[in-house]
């Protein structure tokens, strides 16, 4: 699970929107990353983005260890991307 206040933020600086809700109790929204997510980062795609596998060679060591719940909202973004991919073409 993705902590609220990741989702939050993210949602605050438009780099996710809901596009729908889970149809299971409780109804919890389904994200998608946008174009300004693609666009403030300077990625053509999602593609460009690195495999989550390296993530933790990209990352130092020191900051592994005070990660904040970004790496798992990155997952759960990629995931739910496909919304901007079929949007882009």
């Amino acid at each position: 699970s993705v902590s609220s206040h990741v989702m939050q933020t993210l949602s605050e600086r438009g780099w996710v929107e809901v596009i729908g809700h889970k149809d299971v109790p409780g109804r919890p929204g389904l994200y998608a990353t946008t174009h300004k997510f693609l666009d403030d980062l300077g990625l053509k795609s999602l593609k460009d983005l690195p495999p989550l596998a390296d993530l933790g060679t990209l990352v130092l060591p020191e900051a592994m260890n005070t990660a904040t719940g970004a790496e798992a909202a990155a997952a759960d973004i990629q995931e739910s991307s496909e919304h901007v991919e079929t949007e882009a073409q």
